[in-house]
């Protein structure tokens, strides 16, 4: 719980897919009204099963606040890592928070999923018995794959229902994508007789199979009927329209909320199954399906920010460009408040207190969790104040303030050449499609802004180092020769112009080899560091001091000054050290008239 509302965790991916938006829609308001808080952890691709890879991205999962909330949904389908959801399912066991996968089998957790299996037999039954399809062919996706394998167990079973005899030839791989599922579909082309009707395991396919189709002379539905499945938006902007099954969100979502509200109040659930609906459309020679309102929505989403890219693309320019942090927090908050369009609503920007570290090389050194790294607030729209802070709340600073709206927040995580940086959290007072759909480009642009940052600090960083290296002497801190001879050639053109005395002190270290014989070099070093610490402090802060030589030091000092005090000043602080040995020096000055023909030869 935060401040006595109960809170639910759904981690998923890509929110601002149009049917995944309406899963979260109703899933929100169905927990609002049942005063439930929800927090929703997304990435913004998925990881297509990629278990050996790691996954920055998937760095939101770790700063799940499991000591807060009271329930956990897992999307295992949108998110496909095996690992990622062992990890995040681990971690709810250790703190004894219930939870629920959605397209996922994991020991002691409740699951949810669809009836595939019976809706794609709903499809191959709608083609074969209503349609009367007697040569179909079945468009597998990827070979071993569990969904694939399942559609291609019932479109036998079907078949063998209505007589038809199976073969090989019935069989081929797309691939669930694009271009597997053409070549596959060319190959179908080259045989002597076509299927009467291609049954795909997915949309994907039966788009780019169609299309195949129709390149080369081909008439879907009236040479060859074509189907889908899953029912996603694209189905019904290609010619002719997919028939396909969705599987609606609206019901999974009703089932999600029913099984957290359950958990929740102690209950167990084993497994739920939501059945798909069929639905057929102009690609079996059903009648087409009516898209307009579809298409007006894709009209807003696309017109309604097209000039965002101009205006992300500058925040990632100028945060990268900004000499301090502070100066980068500044142009978030800037270009959030004074723009005519605000960037989103409300949005936060936490951020690992090391990546801020200019001394550091972040992406050099090993990734500390953000659930155990000291968080720092980069940016914060729903306040007034400015600058880098520390976080002091859950996550985000107010959290009980956002979640009173009654809509989910959203974390995304940051991540930069490899490394997780830290999170953005965005409370849109809605679930709208076109507010989510902008969520990966603004991440992306608080991503590359932030890590281009960190990568200009430690570069500023480097080049002072190296020009330190290069005007300094490693030991006493004081100019060397090429460093003390730029900086004393700015000196002569100023009293050049002004005129003026111009003093040389030279301070030498007594014993130096004595001090070395009787205690090591390293003894020496620190006598002559303790005398050129001596000659900085006691001279004007103008004086240019420089290692003259093994255990010389001199300061050359524009304008009157008081060389005797100075002298005695140096020989007071070196009184004052604290060493095993004796140190002292001898210090002479010379001051002149400053002309264009001064030597500091002959001065010293």
């Amino acid at each position: 719980m935060i401040n006595g509302k109960r809170i639910a965790a759904l981690c998923t991916s890509r929110i601002y897919e149009k049917q995944h938006n309406h899963f979260i829609n109703v899933l929100s308001d169905r927990l609002s009204r049942e005063g439930i808080g929800l927090l929703i952890f997304a990435v913004n691709t998925d990881f297509y099963w990629e278990e050996n890879n790691g996954h920055p991205d998937a760095a939101v999962y770790d700063i799940i606040p499991f000591d807060k909330i009271d329930a956990l949904l897992f999307m295992d389908e949108r998110i496909k890592s095996h690992a990622v959801a062992k990890k995040v399912l681990e971690r709810a066991g250790k703190h004894s928070v219930p939870a629920a996968v959605i397209d996922g089998d994991y020991d002691g957790v409740s699951s949810l999923r669809f009836d595939y299996d019976g809706g794609f037999e709903e499809m191959v039954r709608h083609v074969i018995g209503y349609h009367g399809c007697r040569r179909p062919h079945f468009m597998a996706g990827i070979k071993g794959n569990k969904f694939s394998e399942s559609r291609f167990e019932r479109f036998k079973k079907v078949i063998e229902e209505y007589g038809i005899p199976y073969d090989d030839s019935m069989l081929s791989y797309g691939e669930f994508w694009a271009f597997p599922a053409r070549q596959a579909a060319e190959q179908l082309l080259s045989r002597s007789e076509l299927p009467d009707a291609v049954i795909c395991a997915n949309d994907i396919m039966a788009i780019n199979v169609c299309d195949v189709f129709a390149k080369n002379g081909v008439d879907v539905p009236s040479q060859v009927i074509v189907t889908g499945f899953d029912g996603i938006p694209e189905t019904s902007f290609v010619r002719p329209e997919i028939s396909t099954v969705l599987c609606d969100n609206s019901a999974m979502a009703d089932d999600a909320a029913d099984v957290l509200i359950s958990l929740m109040n102690g209950g167990s659930v084993g497994k739920v199954l939501a059945h798909p609906k069929l639905m057929p459309n102009a690609s079996c020679g059903c009648e087409k399906k009516d898209i307009r309102a579809v298409v007006n929505g894709m009209n807003e989403s696309f017109y309604r920010y097209q000039d965002d890219v101009r205006l992300l693309y500058d925040i990632t320019v100028r945060m990268q460009m900004s000499r301090t942090s502070a100066d980068a927090a500044g142009v978030l908050k800037y270009q959030n408040e004074h723009n005519h369009k605000p960037l989103i609503h409300d949005f936060c920007c936490i951020a690992d207190r090391n990546c801020l570290d200019r001394k550091q090389n972040y992406f050099d050194s090993e990734q500390v969790s953000l659930a155990d790294s000291e968080k720092v607030v980069i940016c914060d729209s729903f306040s007034d104040r400015t600058g880098i802070y520390p976080l002091d709340d859950v996550l985000i600073p107010n959290i009980s303030d956002r979640l009173s709206s009654g809509f989910p927040l959203i974390f995304n995580a940051l991540d930069y050449c490899g490394k997780a940086l830290g999170y953005v959290c965005y409370a849109f007072g809605t679930c709208d499609p076109v507010d989510y759909s902008r969520t990966p480009s603004i991440t992306q642009t608080l991503s590359m802004g932030l890590g281009g940052h960190m990568n200009m600090l430690y570069q500023r960083y480097l080049s002072d180092k190296v020009r330190d290296m290069y005007k300094f002497d490693s030991l006493t801190r004081l100019y060397n020769r090429a460093g003390f001879n730029y900086e004393f050639s700015l000196m002569k053109e100023e009293l050049s112009e002004k005129g003026g005395e111009i003093t040389v002190i030279m301070s030498d270290l007594d014993g130096l080899k004595r001090i070395n014989d009787s205690y090591g070099h390293d003894a020496g070093d620190k006598a002559i560091s303790l005398a050129a610490s001596a000659l900085k402090k006691a001279c004007p802060n103008n004086a240019l001091c420089m290692r003259y030589g093994g255990d010389e030091l001199i300061a050359v000092i524009a304008g009157r000054c008081e060389a005797d005090s100075i002298m005695q000043h140096i020989e007071n602080i070196i009184s004052e050290q604290q060493t095993d040995f004796d140190v002292s020096v001898s210090c002479g000055a010379h001051t002149v008239k400053f002309d264009r023909d001064f030597d500091l030869e002959a001065a010293v």
